[in-house]
């Protein structure tokens, strides 16, 4: 899991309020092992995906189910949140350590 640096800034809300930053990362996909050797570097393919954009995630709530050839691994989000975009669909195949969807912290 890795965060995004990127952040977003909302305007003041009121004439002499400051704004607020609210940081972004994405939630990616499990880092497996060095010694399990991976198909073309396919971690599996995407079986269910838990929630919506919109969706609002506590740390370590289940975002997404990955299908190997041998478990299903379960995507957790690193941090609470609020789900902006997927970026995966479900049949989709997905290397390790890549981006399932961007969440915007609290």
């Amino acid at each position: 899991m890795r965060r995004v640096l990127a952040r977003r800034w909302l305007g003041p809300s009121r004439p002499g309020h400051a704004a607020r930053a609210f940081a972004s990362f994405t939630v990616d996909t499990p880092y497996i092992s060095e010694s399990v050797p991976l198909a073309d570097g396919v971690l599996g393919v995407i079986e269910e995906l838990r929630v919506a954009p919109g969706d609002l995630v506590k740390e370590g709530t289940v975002v997404a189910v990955v299908d190997t050839h041998k478990a299903a691994l379960e995507v957790r989000s690193p941090a609470a949140g609020k789900v902006v975009r997927i970026l995966v669909n479900v049949g989709d195949e997905i290397q390790e350590r890549k981006p399932v969807m961007e969440v915007d912290g609290p």
